[in-house]
Formats: C-alpha cells, sequence, structure tokens
C-alpha cells in the first residue's frame, strides 16, 4: 500500500465525523454509528475497503460493510478481529494492508474466512465475499484473489446491520471519502451491487434512467451501464444485483454477456471503457 492509500484507509478508519455523531443524535451519522454499543476506544472503526485498492482491475461498490457480532450465522461463538478505534495507526494500517491472504496470521483468507478474537477463523466464509470473488473470476476468466485482483468498497464506511442508518449518512459519507478512494483505484470497471448502493450513487453520478431495474436488465441491459469520468479517467460502471440477494438473476453471463455484452473485456483490458460503451 502507498503512502497515500494508507493515509486514506487510516482518515477514513478515524473519521472525523464520528466523535461529532457520537455528540449530536441530529448528526446523520448518528444512527449508524449508534449501531454498535459503547463508544470511543472499543469500537470497530469504519472500513475503507477491502481487497487491493490500488492494483485491483475491479472495483465493487455496495451500501455498507456488516458488523460482526457474535453468535451470527458467520462469526460463531467468536467476533471478527477487526480494528479497533484503540488500536495504533501502524497496526491498523498493516489490517488494511495484507488482509487477505494465507498466512496463519492473516486477517482473512482469499477463500472468505476472518480471523476471530479467538484465534481461529470464522464459523462459515463470509457470503459477500464468496459472491464477490465468483463474480470476479467470471469476469477475469481465471482464477481471481482479493490480495491481487479486485477490490470491495462501500457508500458509507461504517459497519451496521441490516442497513440502520445508512440511508442517512450516506450523502456525507459518499461526499467525504468515495471520489477519493475511487482516485486511487486504477479499476477500469465499477460494479454497482445491489438496489441499495445503486440508489445512492444514481443521483451522484446521474447514471441512466433505469439502471439496475429489473426491468431493463431483462429487456435492455445497456441500461445498466454508462462511462463515467470518476477519479480522474473513464469507468465503465455496470450494476449487478447484490450476491446474497434474491434477485434469481445474479451473474454477468446472464445478464450481459448472452446479450453480446461481455463486461470482463474491460476488467481484462481488452477494451477501454469509451470503446466498449462509447459515449
Amino acid at each position: 500500500m502507498s503512502e497515500p492509500a494508507q493515509a486514506l484507509a487510516l482518515d477514513i478508519a478515524r473519521c472525523k465525523e464520528l466523535p461529532l455523531a457520537e455528540a449530536n443524535s441530529k448528526h446523520p451519522c448518528a444512527m449508524v454509528v449508534g449501531v454498535q454499543e459503547g463508544s470511543g476506544a472499543a469500537r470497530h472503526v469504519p472500513e475503507p475497503w477491502a481487497g487491493d485498492l490500488e492494483r485491483g482491475r475491479i472495483l465493487f461498490l455496495s451500501s455498507n460493510p456488516s458488523l460482526s457480532e457474535a453468535g451470527d450465522h458467520q462469526s460463531g461463538a467468536s467476533v471478527e478481529r477487526y480494528p479497533l478505534a484503540e488500536w495504533s495507526n501502524e497496526r491498523m494500517g498493516a489490517f488494511f494492508l495484507r488482509r487477505f491472504g494465507n498466512e496463519a496470521d492473516s486477517p482473512a483468507t482469499p477463500e472468505g474466512r476472518f480471523r476471530t478474537m479467538s484465534g481461529g477463523l470464522s464459523a462459515r466464509k463470509v457470503a459477500f465475499w464468496v459472491g464477490v470473488r465468483k463474480r470476479a473470476q467470471e469476469l477475469l476468466r481465471r482464477e481471481a484473489t482479493p490480495e491481487a485482483d479486485y477490490c470491495m468498497t462501500e457508500v458509507v464506511h461504517c459497519k451496521s446491520k441490516r442497513e440502520r442508518g445508512v440511508a442517512g449518512a450516506s450523502a456525507l459519507c459518499a461526499a467525504l471519502h468515495l471520489d477519493r478512494v475511487i482516485t486511487l483505484s486504477p479499476a477500469a470497471l465499477i460494479v454497482v451491487l445491489g438496489g441499495k448502493a445503486r440508489d445512492r450513487v444514481q443521483p451522484l453520478w446521474e447514471l441512466p434512467a433505469g439502471f439496475g431495474g429489473r426491468a431493463s436488465m431483462l429487456s435492455d441491459p445497456l441500461r445498466s451501464m454508462a462511462v463515467r469520468t470518476l477519479g480522474t479517467r473513464a469507468r465503465l460502471v455496470v450494476y449487478l444485483p447484490h450476491p446474497t440477494g434474491m434477485e434469481p438473476l445474479r451473474t454477468f453471463d446472464q445478464i450481459y454477456v448472452s446479450r453480446g455484452l461481455d463486461v470482463g473485456a474491460v476488467a481484462r483490458g481488452e477494451q477501454s471503457p469509451t470503446s466498449f460503451l462509447p459515449t
């Protein structure tokens, strides 16, 4: 991770709005910050991204990260060993730099399990991570890993459960952080995952009417893609249903490739965003 990326990761993780939101119930982020019991040093910090931001060919954008809690279906008896506000900047930066790996002390595995506070791995793989990896492999037509091939980030970086507080925080969080994250990414392809993320970025990026709508995905998938200059460069922005959602059409092959739109060509570097979808 370069110095700019590490500085940005720490800036998001130690977001200046956190103490303001804790102190003021009318702050836009107050509800999402209030999801975690307690305050201060013992809180899970906002998640800047997961994966390789500076090398990943694909940037997956979802609504917000989920909070690991003891007893949930993925954590089991022990929650994720995830950065707390009391961690040093060095320790926190190392976590985000080397989150996915096969070493004995890696915070998470490329296959989708995370290290728990007890020192073991999570009871189950994180379904979202597994689903995103499958879609990255579908696009790249080879094995793919978050260590090097793609990155996952969110509109709202604070962790939550069942989207609590996310809608209220989205405008401010996106204004503070989203463009800076995208600027550090070389990804020519941005995949907006799910209706919640779509609804939050559609007005920001002036995406087409019907972008990500079921009718357009079935009849005219071109309406669910657009070329936009984001983070100083042209990107192909496409929609895909959330990997853990109920929508039966959840793959690029089903929605795009079967209609002659191989969006993976942009991720593989075979086409530029503007040659794939002339503006």
